[in-house]
């Protein structure tokens, strides 16, 4: 009788097994599309539930894959060819050496609406997705190209997207900022459209993980910097992650940095990046606050810059709570980039040291330091006040206060930023 238990257990066993390692494994072998032949997997093109794997060769994706059981790239490049080909798994993992991208962004006018129609990104929709050190999603000058896109720079000017065009010196106009902060699709705009030396926006990134994302690696969508004499510089692109919970180490980057000008010609805003996690799971792992980096860097002028033409804007990343503002503030973990937190208008806290960090806080925050506040190793806090009537002194877009001591060491800044219809701070 134990004999036969023990043998009906170890038969179930095997069918649980079996059923969980329906799918087969194919690697790629190949150069080229996908789908279009089969022999350059060596097992035939991935069906659902298969493991698929890319260990070299470049492969581009023209059509929605099946839903996969995983997906491994340990080397190579796929490149995603249009704007709904979706990527399908239930494990995605990009190991070091391997490389996803999307072609360039291909529209050279607007529709008969009037609007930018992108036509490529990346677009992974999976369960768990990992992205191991020296591992890369990187869509750098892949938005749309020189002198196109919503943001596009006029004359020589620098391409907008979290904010407005940075104008030139031919040039007082300029496109507005664009996209939601909060579900940035599209891609970064093209710089001036008066010079061949103006250079491409960053390309768009769309995320959707069930459970966890884990990065070590980098996700790059910046734009182009000036390629020479008069040329705009390109806007960085954008990054939409839904996940359940994030983790990863300070190797992990998502950037979105704007180009640079040359010449008399201007840079570029930075692009846009939201990361909308679960907040009750993300506050119940072992490292809420995962320490990966964010970075939106606007670009800089040319060494012949007008005086008064002011800096781009830098890119924004969009948070559901403020869980990530619990640190840590060092190693460029916020680099230019502003944070935007709905409902988050007053920020109480401890102590606060920010070292080798450019932060940005929410138009019209409240900050108030229990202890002292300390900027070092060349660290920024930007502070962006809210629209006010500008009638009463007792009225301010944004207030800072500080218990104890305010110390700023060499290279270190609060930058007030107002309102353009008023404001104080």
């Amino acid at each position: 009788m134990r004999v036969q238990r023990a043998m009906g257990w170890l038969i179930g066993c095997v069918v649980i097994v079996a059923g969980a390692s329906l799918g087969g494994t194919t690697t790629w072998t190949g150069t080229g599309d996908w789908f279009a032949n089969s022999g350059n997997w060596n097992n035939g093109l991935p069906s659902a539930g298969d493991e698929a794997i890319i260990a070299s060769g470049l492969v581009v994706l023209t059509n929605s894959t099946p839903d996969l059981g995983s997906f491994t790239m340990s080397g190579g490049t796929l490149i995603f060819s249009n704007w709904n080909t979706v990527l399908s798994a239930t494990n995605v993992t990009i190991q070091n050496g391997a490389t996803v991208t999307h072609f360039t962004n291909s529209a050279v006018s607007t529709n008969t609406d009037g609007q930018w129609v992108p036509d490529a990104r990346v677009f992974i929709v999976c369960t768990n997705m990992t992205i191991e050190m020296g591992g890369k999603i990187d869509v750098t000058g892949r938005g749309f190209m020189a002198g196109k896109g919503p943001g596009y720079g006029v004359g020589y000017g620098g391409a907008a997207h979290s904010g407005p065009g940075c104008r030139s010196f031919n040039s007082f106009l300029t496109n507005p900022a664009y996209n939601d902060p909060a579900a940035p699709e599209k891609p970064g705009s093209g710089g001036g459209t008066a010079s061949a030396n103006s250079r491409a926006g960053g390309g768009a990134v769309r995320l959707i993980v069930g459970d966890q994302l884990v990065l070590n690696g980098s996700i790059l969508a910046d734009g182009v910097h000036s390629g020479g004499t008069h040329g705009g510089g390109g806007s960085g692109g954008a990054v939409w992650i839904t996940c359940r919970t994030i983790a990863g180490a300070t190797n992990g980057l998502i950037s979105v940095n704007g180009g640079n000008g040359n010449f008399y010609a201007a840079p570029a805003c930075g692009g846009r990046i939201a990361l909308a996690y679960d907040p009750e799971a993300q506050a119940n792992m072992a490292e809420p606050s995962a320490p990966v980096r964010f970075q939106g860097i606007p670009g800089f002028p040319g060494p012949s810059a007008a005086s008064e033409r002011k800096r781009p804007d830098m890119g924004t990343l969009h948070l559901p709570d403020a869980l990530f503002l619990a640190g840590p503030f060092s190693q460029k973990r916020f680099h230019h980039v502003q944070v935007l937190i709905p409902g988050f208008t007053n920020w109480n806290t401890g102590s606060l040291t920010l070292n080798d960090c450019v932060l940005g806080l929410p138009m019209g925050l409240s900050l108030d330091v229990a202890g002292s506040l300390v900027l070092t190793n060349s660290a920024q806090l930007h502070f962006f006040a809210a629209a006010t009537s500008g009638v009463s002194e007792v009225e301010y877009g944004g207030i800072v206060s500080v218990s104890n001591d305010l110390r700023l060491y060499t290279n270190c800044w609060i930058m007030p930023y107002a309102h353009p219809t008023n404001g104080g701070i």
